[in-house]
């Protein structure tokens, strides 16, 4: 019991750097709404997902944190978890897809020095797809099969 006290605690603090560090990206990158040559649409969805990472990072830290300091886990029957868990599963996606994109902008387009910023364009779109079947994933879990089944 006390290892996964320990466990959860570093987890959560873990959780809770990784919350502050976007938040603090993101308060930095707010400055790009004002540079024309950096496009809105990139600034604004940059800023979304920054900030959608901060919230999935908090909400898996708060519950891992009370854990460790009580010593009980609560179960929630919310929909939000799975939400929140699914929004987190982007950047994994977006970081394990990326040097394989890499590669492939590189093979694609030999010698030219941008070709690293379309692979992470398509590195961005997986990550996220893997946050939308993440969500589905993890709701459908969270649903009760006989719940769909009419009476």
């Amino acid at each position: 019991m006390i290892l996964r006290r320990i466990l959860a605690s570093t987890v959560g603090i873990v959780a809770v750097f990784a919350c502050l560090t976007c938040l603090f990206y993101a308060t930095r990158w707010i400055q790009q709404f004002n540079d024309p040559a950096v496009p809105l649409r990139l600034t604004a969805v940059g800023e979304l997902v920054l900030y959608l990472i901060a919230l999935a990072s908090l909400a898996i830290a708060i519950p891992l944190l009370r854990f460790s300091w009580t010593g009980r886990g609560g179960r929630s029957m919310t929909c939000v978890r799975p939400i929140l868990l699914g929004i987190g599963c982007f950047f994994p996606g977006f970081a394990f897809s990326l040097p394989v994109t890499v590669l492939w902008a590189r093979y694609t387009w030999p010698g030219d020095g941008q070709s690293v910023l379309g692979a992470m364009e398509i590195s961005f779109y997986i990550g996220v797809a893997t946050a939308i079947v993440a969500c589905i994933v993890l709701l459908k879990k969270r649903v009760p099969r006989d719940r769909w089944v009419a009476d």
